[in-house]
């Protein structure tokens, strides 16, 4: 299949996609910013600070990806929307991509975000859904999807772009409603939902991972929303939590009114991905969920 380097491979999602890019049959080469653990022998660790303009030429000079999978970003919980370490990855970002040209790279996979979209359509389709980047984070993911897709046009790199929507499972920011409602049903504490009914779309991280691997085998190019296409209620998603811990009980849910005019309803069109990928879930959202409530029963030692 060719080399690819995966940028934040050690990340929520990374972590999952590199067994499927090696089944897959590709030369995998991950960076992280600290002293790399080489015990996978799938996997080549290299340790690099992508901001480091003079690391990131050594780097790509050394693996000459045919492909690369950007993920890196800065991702710390609540504090990543409006922080100006969004610039700093964007420009790093760019020239990852001019890095990647220059030593003969042709097929290039970087990340955006769902909050992209305008969020008062509610189902955000690539080819129809009007873009309206409200925070910092959006707008330097936007932008750099933009330049991107003209660099990449006019230097023969097949560039697709993921839009990710609400991956949940093991690994996740613990604040994150996923992980903070399995966590306080187990520890016998109050779980509060405060806008029940809102529809969103959920998708387990294993799926996630093997979708973005997919993405990347693939030729598909532009935009691609990942997601499983279905909208569940956050009051739903949360009662099948609490009664597969048994504690629902310990459940508070409220309709508070949404914030700036958003849809009640945030669910991808997966058209792209079924259609064009060929790529269909393993997991649904029981057998989902009980390997995260079993994965966070373990790290709590409940």
């Amino acid at each position: 299949m060719g080399r690819v380097l995966v940028t934040g491979a050690s990340g929520f999602i990374g972590r999952g996609v590199l067994a499927h890019l090696a089944k897959q049959g590709f030369e995998v080469f991950a960076t992280r910013k600290n002293d790399p653990d080489n015990g996978d022998r799938d996997v080549r660790w290299i340790k690099a600070d992508l901001h480091d303009q003079g690391q990131l030429a050594v780097l790509m000079g050394d693996v000459k990806p045919t492909h690369l999978l950007h993920l890196a970003w800065y991702v710390e919980h609540k504090k990543f929307w409006e922080s100006e370490a969004n610039i700093a990855w964007m420009n790093t970002s760019l020239s990852l991509l001019q890095h990647f040209h220059r030593n003969g790279g042709k097929r290039a996979v970087m990340t955006g975000t769902c909050a992209e979209y305008n969020w008062r359509y509610g189902y955000c389709s690539e080819r129809v859904t009007p873009l309206r980047p409200k925070s910092l984070y959006s707008a330097t993911k936007d932008a750099l999807r933009r330049v991107s897709e003209v660099y990449s046009a006019s230097h023969d790199i097949h560039f697709a772009w993921l839009r990710p929507f609400y991956f949940y499972g093991p690994f996740e920011s613990p604040g994150r409603f996923v992980p903070s409602t399995i966590a306080s049903l187990l520890k016998g504490t109050c779980a509060r939902v405060d806008h029940g009914q809102k529809r969103l779309d959920f998708l387990y991280i294993k799926d996630a991972a093997s979708a973005i691997a997919s993405v990347l085998a693939n030729d598909v190019t532009g935009p691609v929303n990942v997601g499983s296409g279905v909208p569940v209620t956050l009051r739903d998603f949360s009662d099948i939590i609490a009664g597969k811990i048994g504690r629902r009980d310990l459940l508070s849910v409220e309709n508070r009114p949404l914030k700036n005019q958003e849809s009640s309803m945030l669910v991808a069109d997966v058209s792209i991905l079924a259609d064009t990928v060929k790529w269909s879930p393993t997991y649904n959202m029981d057998s989902g969920l009980d390997e995260t409530i079993a994965w966070w029963t373990g790290q709590l030692g409940i």
